[in-house]
């Protein structure tokens, strides 16, 4: 795990994980909410924008299926399989149907050769994070 005991912004957990890899693997999937304060979300678009590309190209969220308030693990999971190689980096924000399922979602982000980097929620146990075997843990 990639630096799972440094306290990372996002500006600089993005600085570690981000590596695109031209022509395909150039984005940022943003999951559950993942980095969506407004300093996270600058710091998002001013990766992006520093390995040319446009954050409105670039910079993807996943939706929940219409008429519901969660993502599915499984859709998740479904999504990235199939789109995954599109992604350098993949953001994980814990939600309710995630928790127990981290390493899974964290080893289906790694099979389409993404870094991943999952934001903790305040109230999250924090050992809950520490053993799914992800690049870099924001608290």
């Amino acid at each position: 795990m990639m630096g799972a005991c440094v306290m990372h912004t996002a500006q600089s957990a993005l600085a570690r994980a981000y590596a695109p890899e031209p022509k395909i693997r150039v984005g940022i999937l943003l999951i559950a909410d993942a980095l969506s304060d407004p300093g996270s979300m600058s710091a998002v678009d001013t990766a992006l924008m520093a390995a040319g590309h446009t954050p409105l190209r670039r910079r993807a969220r996943l939706q929940t299926r219409a008429g519901e308030n969660a993502l599915r693990v499984a859709d998740v999971i479904a999504f990235l399989t199939l789109y995954g190689h599109e992604y350098a980096v993949v953001a994980f924000r814990t939600w309710p149907a995630a928790h127990g399922h981290e390493a899974e979602l964290t080893a289906a982000a790694k099979r389409a050769g993404c870094r991943t980097i999952w934001e903790q929620r305040p109230g999250d146990p924090a050992t809950a994070l520490d053993a799914v075997g992800g690049d870099i843990i924001l608290r």
